[in-house]
């Protein structure tokens, strides 16, 4: 009686585990049913958005510019009827900052589910760089915007001595002294953080004796690039000072570090010392 209890006992328990390799092989299959529909699914949908769906129908510019919207398309090189998806926005960009001049900086943007929006940030004129008795005109970051021009631009500061490597348009003009370019950028940035109006140029060919054009009148000598936040400041305190420096004021201005600035005036040599 025993051996056919256990017999019986063995053959439900094989029974039962036959069921439940079935359970588990009739699951995997579902799991692999399921697994297979979700990829051939989701490759479908890959499919159709890069060759049906997402048609660019909508090109929208935005930021003030020159050049008018038809133009600035034209050479994003972006066409409607394009995939939304597809398209190289990157070289859309760079596109944009090659063949225009006066666009400082871009970003395109899709927006689903069919439209391009391209955001143009116009390039604001900083100096006029003098070479060889031309004129080219720079952005903050010193690119050239326009070149070879016979007269400066009256409302920009004219920058001397830069000794540039290539004044090539649409480029950044770099000097054959590398540390010109950051000296020329911070300094035009101190003098308009300062509201210092009324410097007509800057005389950078020994950067050792930098020397300010104020009003074609007096000229500031600043030595180095050396505490030049300081020198700006106390220089703006001393032309407000109209003690000093009247509205008929001609002469030079010469700044010594932390130890004091001179005020030299041309007509009779008279020299004032005003320290800290």
């Amino acid at each position: 009686m025993k051996d056919v209890a256990n017999s019986k006992r063995k053959a439900n328990s094989n029974t039962s585990q036959q069921g439940t390799r079935k359970k588990r092989r009739r699951k995997k299959n579902f799991s692999l049913y399921y697994i297979t529909c979700f990829l051939a699914i989701s490759c479908a949908l890959t499919i159709l958005s890069l060759t049906v769906f997402f048609k660019i129908n909508k090109i929208t510019v935005t930021g003030s510019s020159k050049y008018s919207q038809e133009e600035i398309i034209f050479n994003s090189g972006i066409q409607s009827g394009e995939n939304l998806i597809r398209t190289n926005t990157q070289k859309a960009e760079e596109m944009l900052l090659t063949n225009l001049v006066d666009i400082e900086s871009v970003k395109i943007v899709r927006k689903l589910p069919s439209e391009i929006i391209i955001e143009v940030t116009p390039v604001v004129p900083y100096a006029v760089l003098q070479v060889e008795g031309l004129y080219y005109v720079v952005d903050k970051n010193l690119k050239i915007i326009e070149d070879k021009l016979s007269q400066p631009l009256s409302d920009l500061v004219v920058i001397n001595g830069f000794e540039p490597e290539s004044c090539q348009l649409n480029t950044v003009a770099t000097s054959a002294d590398e540390q010109k370019g950051g000296i020329v950028t911070q300094l035009i940035a101190l003098i308009n953080e300062s509201g210092i109006s009324g410097i007509k140029s800057i005389d950078i060919t020994d950067r050792l004796n930098i020397v300010l054009n104020y009003q074609e009148r007096i000229s500031i000598e600043i030595g180095s690039s050396i505490d030049m936040d300081y020198k700006i400041k106390f220089i703006k305190n001393v032309l407000e000072d109209k003690e000093n420096i009247t509205d008929d004021f001609t002469g030079r201005i010469i700044v010594r570090g932390n130890n004091g600035i001179s005020v030299i005036r041309e007509e009779n040599c008279l020299q004032n010392s005003l320290n800290n």
